[in-house]
This record gives C-alpha cells, sequence and structure tokens, in this order.
C-alpha cells in the first residue's frame, strides 16, 4: 500500500510487515513545515524629491533559516531583507517573499509617491518711484485717497467715471486673468494702499520657469498684501524661487538671486536691496542704500524681450498729456493726472533697460 500522510505535525511512522509467521518492521520520519509567518508592512506615502532614506517596509525581524526577497528591487536599501528603506522615483508595489524550509508566503505593501505641496507666505516690499517721498520713506495714495480712482472706487470728482473693478493686469502685454479685486468698492481698499502690482514666481531667470502669478496691493510702507493667504502653492522639495514684480508703468523687477522658502515663507525686501542686472540697471537707489523700481515704462507691450524706457513711452504721455482724475498709464507721478511731471519723470529716464526676461 501507499498511504498518504495528513498529519498537521511532524510524525514518525513504523510499517510492519508479516509472511508466514514472519514479521519485518521499518520506520519512515515526515516532517511537517510551514511557511514562515511575514508582514511587508503598512502602505505609506512619499513625497516626490524627498531626500530622506524612504519608507521602512516589513517587520523588525531577520530571522535565522529564513531568507528573504522584495521585487521590484528598485529604490530598496536592502533587498534581501526582513525589513527595507523604500525611495521609488514613482508609486510601487513591492512584493516580500519568505522561505523556510522549501516553503514559502508573500505579501505586499504600496508605497506611493506623490507630488507633495505646501502654500507658503509671502513677506514683500518694494518702493514705486512716481510715488516715492523721499523725505518720508513713504509712498503717496492719491490715486486712493484723494482721487477714488483705483479699480472698483467711486470718484471724488463728479466729472469722472469709475474705473472698472478688479486687477488691472488683464489687459495685454500682461495678460494675467486672475479674479482679484473683482468686486471691490471703495471699503475694500485701506487707506494705506497705492495701486495694484503683479507678483510672479520662477525657478530660473527665464519666463518659462514661472511657476506662479497674482495680482496684490501696495501699501505705502512698501508692504505687499496678498489676497490669498496661500500666495503659492509649491511642491515640498523647493527650496529657492526668483520673485518678479511688475507695475503699470514701472520697469519690472527681479530678485538678484533666488530667495530661499525658510519654514514655509519667502522674503524679499526690494527697498533695501538692488534687483536683478548684469549690465545694465536694477533699480534706482534714490538714496544711499534704499531702492524703488523706475518710472516711466507706459509702453510695455514694446517691451519684446526685457523692460526699457524709451521714446514709445512718451507716446503714451503725449497721447494722455492733459487727462486728470483719471487712472491712467501715462500718469508716471501717480498723482491723478497727465501732466508736464510725468514728462520730467520720464526724461530723468530715457534710456533705462533692464534684462529681466519678460
Amino acid at each position: 500500500a501507499n498511504p498518504i500522510s495528513n498529519h498537521i505535525s511532524s510524525v514518525t511512522y513504523t510499517v510492519t510487515v508479516s509472511k508466514n509467521g514472519c514479521e519485518a518492521t521499518d520506520q519512515v520520519f515526515v516532517q511537517r513545515s510551514y511557511p514562515p509567518s511575514i508582514s511587508a508592512g503598512d502602505d505609506q506615502t512619499l513625497c516626490a524629491g524627498d531626500s530622506g532614506q524612504g519608507a521602512l517596509l516589513g517587520g523588525p525581524f531577520n530571522l535565522p533559516g529564513i531568507t528573504y526577497s522584495w521585487a521590484p528591487t528598485n529604490g530598496l536599501s536592502h533587498p534581501t531583507g526582513g525589513n527595507t528603506f523604500a525611495n521609488p522615483s514613482q508609486t510601487t508595489v513591492y512584493t516580500l517573499t519568505a522561505t523556510e524550509d522549501g516553503c514559502s508566503t508573500t505579501d505586499q505593501v504600496i508605497v506611493t509617491v506623490d507630488n507633495c505641496t505646501t502654500c507658503i507666505l509671502v513677506d514683500l516690499k518694494v518702493f514705486l518711484e512716481g510715488a516715492i517721498e523721499i523725505q518720508n520713506g513713504l509712498m503717496t495714495t492719491h490715486l486712493n485717497t484723494l482721487r477714488g480712482i483705483l479699480p472698483g472706487q467711486t470718484p471724488t470728482s463728479m466729472f469722472n467715471l469709475p474705473t472698472p473693478a478688479g486687477q488691472p493686469y488683464h489687459i495685454a502685454p500682461w495678460n494675467y486673468q486672475g479674479t482679484e479685486g473683482l468686486n471691490f468698492t471703495d471699503a475694500d481698499y485701506s487707506s494705506t494702499v497705492v495701486d495694484w502690482i503683479l507678483v510672479s514666481f520662477r525657478t530660473g531667470i527665464e519666463p518659462n520657469t514661472e511657476i506662479g502669478e497674482t495680482a496684490a496691493l501696495l501699501n505705502a510702507d512698501g508692504s505687499v498684501s496678498f489676497m490669498d493667504n496661500c500666495v503659492l502653492e509649491v511642491p515640498t522639495s523647493m527650496t529657492e524661487l526668483y520673485v518678479l514684480v511688475e507695475h503699470r508703468n514701472h520697469m519690472g523687477i527681479m530678485s538678484a538671486t533666488p530667495k530661499p522658502i525658510i519654514n514655509g515663507a519667502i522674503t524679499v525686501d526690494f527697498t533695501q536691496e538692488d534687483s536683478y542686472k548684469d549690465a545694465s540697471y536694477g533699480q534706482l537707489e534714490y538714496s544711499s542704500g534704499s531702492f524703488c523700481m523706475f518710472g516711466g515704462d507706459g509702453n510695455q507691450a514694446d517691451d519684446m524681450v526685457s523692460y526699457d524706457i524709451n521714446g514709445d513711452d512718451k507716446i503714451v504721455y503725449t497721447q494722455q498729456n492733459g487727462e486728470f482724475n483719471n487712472y491712467l498709464i501715462g500718469d508716471f507721478t501717480m498723482d491723478g493726472d497727465v501732466s508736464g511731471e510725468d514728462k520730467i519723470l520720464w526724461n530723468r529716464n530715457n534710456g533705462v533697460a533692464s534684462r529681466v526676461l519678460k
């Protein structure tokens, strides 16, 4: 006979054969082996670009007599151990196989690679030449508090139509379609507001590295008020950014170097440091160690490669000269009127050019 053993544990069988009064015996040992008990661990999530050692997979075991293998092996620190660190470049399902005495068992774990992001705060200061009052180190708020001609305000003069609400950079050459200020009225402007500016962020100096853009309110002391508490959402692995500031009739500027992101915030004080430049111009140093954006760049549509102040900007002034109590690009001095004062400012800066790429 050829019996089959289904004993639940290891056992020794004795077989006895009898014939014609004679007996013979023999024994056989049947070892019952069970697959080892293992765990590949809990599913985990990593952030893309994380420079750490990764997710710890497996259990606290590397038992003798058991062989371990992980598949696939990419991103693993120890693919033949009972535990290993995993840092894959993309979401991966790992399979752990453990073998003991010819018996194997498997378990799986998923390591998800996510483009983790975080909101950063932006602490920004900048001055505009056209509005700066050198004697007190502040900017005028004439467009706001004296004339009431910022977008959405009610003009103080009964002879003027209001400027339509909404940030002013939705038109060419900026073509920014953000909804900041869309429903603004007088009540939404504090008495410190000078004007709207456009702020963008780049990973390099080239325009195609831009990762975010927003319109914001510029205050008399140079501080900037953003409409959204989350000014910019960036990958958690990002450590620095260039910051670019544009204005309707002042020459655009960019930080001279990428600014570090520290504890979820980026700080740039353009009033105390010059902006990006090579052999060209950055900002106007109106007094020792104090800077402001050059005024008079009224035709930025013709600034094809970078920003400059030239005869094209004077044309804008000439076409609007003599208009009063209006929110106009030719108002370089930002007092609500286009007059000889604006021409004087343009003359002073004619020929100034930047190498900040548009």
